[in-house]
């Protein structure tokens, strides 16, 4: 700010006050002349910690937007206070520095505004001196770079951006110096593709890292870029990386040049496209492999587009017209047809346009004019935005056999129809065999219970003579026995002192004891004779021979029957305790049935009840109850009912509707047949006419319920 001491000068050049007036104005107006032409605000401070402003310029307002006077002598504020508070220490120490070594200063730095919007400013100046050297104040000028930091900024993060670009592009970037065509930049790309980090890399050349024939190569390459100043396009060259052997690149190689044209530097862009060859030559060979087998098919293929214009005509297409491939391109589909046709074509092109594929027959007129009858195979392609692009129609000479073929879609039509009736025939037989195979089954188990019941009825008829004469000679020995012991009484009433060797006889017999348990003895051997003659009647019951055919039956005694013959089953085992039997029977009139089939039934049943308890913690229940069905005796159409039920884990719901099924069962293979149930619904429906169905909830039990008619029809 030597501007400033101009006032103190002029004081030793004049001693004239007017002229000194007069200068001084002078001076004056040019001094607030120059400085409001300067582009910054002008200032002079004490060199202290507020920068106490002596002088600042009414620039400083357009810079801080507060006025220069309020900081004149920090009438209002100091400009230290807009100094940004994070740049304050390093503004201080760069003047500070500057001025100890008597040298200017430029720092750049942020002031708060007014508004309190931040603002950068270039701050440059000096520091002047008394006559003994001590820092008096500061002169300098302030200039507003916020636009110009906000460029370099944006400009920065522009860099940025496209750096970050250049990095992530999918292709290889390589930046070498034109002189010494050495690395200067090598992004992640090309790491990929030679196989080398950027650290290993820049600032070698070519042939540090590549095998002589490539860095030849490519060197030369490198040079007629630089001599041509022009773009080189390498389509393909060989390149041998040490991790995935030879690949396939494709390079591009510019050079950029400094503002006096010449190259400075020389970018490269290679692209690895050795899939992309191996693909193309795999297209090539389909492509050829596809069209071999077009032009030996045994149909004709033709290629229209959208306008119905040939593009594309096998040699057996053109065979079939009369023409030559090349006659037959560029000719539209209507050039081949005759005119009473070529209402119905436009119909069919037009439906082609509407996405349509179908097949129908078609005349076309071959170059000679007779007629060729085929059947068209057409469809239309369309592209991504859905515009019809073209239509392949695949034709079928069939003019030698039309009436053939009339004759033979008849013929198909009577085979179709003789099929379905053989189908529903085998259908038929299918069902038959089934039922076949379920009388069989059925016809098998009931022989095996005939013969199980003639020898039942043997073993009982066998067992029944000896228990029988066991029974009648029980009560003569009991006589016999009670007649004896009677004699022996008087024989001791009378000879109270027998003979020493009978006493020691009656002594050793425990003659007392015998006199008293003999007759239980023989009390016992009646129970058990009468408790066996019971069994075997119950085994004749249960078999039933002597009723075979339909008889007036015992219901109850049935069921008693199967449950005596069940008796063992029913103890419990395994630490199980004892099946319960509750039975609520009802008053039931004789029944007309088959009474051997008919037990053969209430085993089946109760067998199940007594399995699905096995694994049932206590109690363990089995309910009988019967009834004539609505609690009525005598009606029109009479029938009992009989429920089994039990108190196990139930069935689930998606398998009862199977378990009347032949060979349906839930058991291990081996294990059980599937045919008890089976056989049983058979019983009672077919034997009898009677309903056989099952009631069960999960956890809660099954239920078997029984309905038979009172009498046979």
């Amino acid at each position: 700010m030597s501007i400033i001491s101009t006032y103190s000068e002029l004081s030793h050049y004049s001693t004239n006050a007017q002229e000194v007036q007069d200068l001084l104005k002078q001076s004056e107006a040019r001094f607030q002349t120059l400085v409001a032409n300067i582009p910054g605000a002008v200032y002079r401070c004490a060199y202290d910690s507020a920068w106490t402003m002596t002088f600042l310029s009414d620039a400083i307002q357009d810079i801080s937007g507060y006025l220069a006077s309020e900081f004149i002598n920090n009438r209002i504020r100091s400009f230290k206070s807009i100094i940004h508070p994070q740049d304050r220490a390093n503004v201080q120490e760069s003047v500070q520095q500057s001025a100890i070594a008597k040298q200017p200063y430029a720092i750049e730095y942020r002031i708060v505004r007014s508004e309190g919007r931040i603002a950068w400013v270039y701050d440059k100046g000096q520091a002047f001196y008394n006559e003994n050297g001590e820092i008096i104040g500061l002169d300098g000028i302030l200039l507003d770079i916020t636009d110009r930091k906000q460029t370099e900024a944006e400009l920065g993060y522009t860099r940025a951006f496209l750096n970050s670009i250049v990095e992530n592009l999918p292709v290889g970037v390589v930046i070498k110096d034109a002189k010494e065509l050495r690395v200067m930049y090598w992004n992640k790309a090309n790491e990929e593709l030679f196989g080398y980090s950027r650290e290993e890399i820049l600032g070698k050349n070519d042939y540090d890292f590549l095998p002589k024939e490539q860095a030849r190569y490519s060197r030369a390459k490198d040079r007629q870029v630089l001599t041509g100043c022009q773009l080189v396009d390498i389509p393909e060259a060989a390149l041998m990386t040490p991790h995935r052997g030879e690949r396939i690149v494709h390079t591009k190689k510019v050079p950029l040049l400094d503002e006096n044209g010449i190259p400075r530097y020389l970018l490269a862009i290679s692209e690895d496209i050795t899939e992309r060859k191996q693909s193309d030559q795999a297209l090539r060979d389909s492509e050829s492999y596809y069209r071999c087998i077009v032009e030996t098919a045994s149909e004709g293929v033709w290629m229209f587009d959208a306008d119905n214009k040939t593009t594309f005509a096998n040699s057996r297409m053109a065979k079939m017209l009369g023409y030559t491939v090349e006659e037959m391109v560029g000719r539209s589909l209507f050039e081949f047809i005759d005119p009473e046709s070529q209402g119905l074509a436009q119909t069919y092109t037009e439906r082609r346009c509407q996405g349509i594929h179908e097949r129908y027959n078609f005349k076309f007129r071959r170059q000679d004019g007779s007629e060729l009858w085929a059947i068209v195979s057409a469809t239309p392609m369309f592209d991504d935005q859905g515009q019809l692009v073209s239509i392949l129609r695949m034709i079928t000479d069939i003019s030698d056999v039309y009436e053939e073929l009339r004759l033979r879609k008849q013929t198909e039509e009577a085979l179709r129809e003789s099929e379905r009736q053989l189908r529903a025939y085998n259908n038929q037989l299918k069902q038959t065999l089934h039922q076949l195979q379920t009388t069989q089954t059925q016809l098998i188990q009931n022989e095996k219970m005939a013969s199980l019941g003639q020898m039942v009825a043997g073993i009982a008829h066998e067992i029944n003579n000896p228990v029988s004469f066991i029974a009648g000679n029980v009560t003569y020995a009991s006589e016999y026995a009670t007649d004896l012991l009677n004699l022996l009484q008087l024989y001791a009433k009378h000879y109270p002192e027998p003979a020493l060797e009978i006493q020691d006889e009656i002594e050793s017999l425990e003659l007392e004891f015998v006199a008293t348990d003999f007759p239980k003895l023989l009390n016992s051997m009646k129970e058990g004779a009468n408790r066996i003659r019971q069994i075997v009647l119950s085994l004749r019951n249960f078999s039933r021979l002597d009723e075979a055919e339909i008889k007036e039956v015992n219901i109850h005694e049935g069921i008693d029957s199967t449950l005596l013959l069940l008796q063992h089953r029913l103890k419990g085992e395994s630490g199980n305790s004892e099946i319960q039997i509750f039975k609520d029977y009802g008053k039931l009139p004789l029944v007309e049935c088959y009474a051997g089939q008919l037990n053969q039934v209430f085993i089946n049943l109760l067998n199940n009840a007594i399995e699905a308890l096995e694994s049932q913690p206590e109690p363990r229940v089995i309910r009988i109850h019967t009834s004539v069905k609505n609690g009525k005796e005598s009606s029109s159409t009479p029938s009992i009912i009989i429920r089994i039920s039990d108190n196990g884990c139930g069935i689930p719901e998606n398998i009862q509707k199977l378990i009347f099924d032949p060979f349906f069962t839930t058991k291990p293979i081996g294990t059980a047949t599937g045919l008890g149930l089976s056989i049983s619904h058979s019983i009672v429906v077919d034997k009898h006419g009677g309903k056989l169905t099952c009631n069960s909830t999960p956890s809660q039990g099954a239920e078997f319920v029984i309905e038979l008619p009172v009498r046979q029809s």
